[in-house]
C-alpha cells in the first residue's frame, strides 16, 4: 500500500489505512474535539464510545507535517483527540483530572 504524502485529504479511516511516513501526521479538520462536542450538544448527553469512534473515522483529516500540526492545534487553543486512542483521550478531555 502506498504511504500516504503531505497534502493528501478525505475521512480519517481512509487515510488512517495507509503507511505514515515520518515528519507527517494526520490533522483533523475542523478539530476533532470540536466534532465530538457538537455531537454531544446535539445529542444532549454524551457520547458512547461507538460513537467517537464513528465520528472519528468519517471526520475528515489532512495529512501536514508534524510541526505545521502542532502549531495548528497549539493555535486552537485546546486540547485535540488523540486518534489512535480516541475513546479515552476524549474521556480525559471531557472529564480531566
Amino acid at each position: 500500500m502506498e504511504p500516504l504524502k503531505e497534502g493528501e485529504h478525505g475521512p480519517y479511516s481512509i487515510l488512517a489505512s495507509r503507511p505514515l511516513p515520518d515528519g507527517v501526521t494526520i490533522l483533523f479538520m475542523p478539530a476533532l474535539s470540536a466534532l465530538l462536542t457538537r455531537a454531544e450538544q446535539l445529542k444532549g448527553s454524551p457520547l458512547t464510545e461507538e460513537q467517537v469512534l464513528r465520528i472519528r473515522d468519517g471526520a475528515l483529516a489532512v495529512v501536514t507535517r508534524g510541526d505545521a500540526a502542532a502549531a495548528t492545534i497549539e493555535q486552537r487553543g485546546h486540547p485535540e483527540v488523540d486518534p489512535t486512542s480516541a475513546w479515552q483521550s476524549w474521556q480525559a478531555i471531557r472529564y480531566p483530572g
